[in-house]
């Protein structure tokens, strides 16, 4: 995490916490946008769609890594696809 504090320019204490409270209730978000057909078959198409990338620290140590990071975040984001594709 200290390598996703330092491209935020924040504390790793910060990110852990944040990080902490936000992920199981995005998971949670996920399990219920899968309950349903169309919600699976969008998170089937955005997780083949994914930059590949073997961890957060190893992305974030690539150029570019942390717009991946955030295209990975956005494309698994419960219901975008009702959104769309942000331009």
């Amino acid at each position: 995490m200290s390598a996703l504090a330092r491209v935020l320019g924040t504390e790793s204490a910060l990110v852990h916490r944040v990080l902490a409270a936000g992920l199981p209730r995005q998971l949670d978000a996920l399990a219920d946008q899968a309950s349903g057909a169309e919600g699976r078959a969008h998170l089937v198409e955005a997780v083949g769609t994914l930059p590949a990338f073997s961890s957060v620290e190893a992305a974030l140590a690539e150029p570019g890594g942390a717009q991946n990071l955030e295209q990975a975040g956005e494309l698994l984001a419960p219901h975008s696809w009702a959104r769309g594709p942000r331009k």
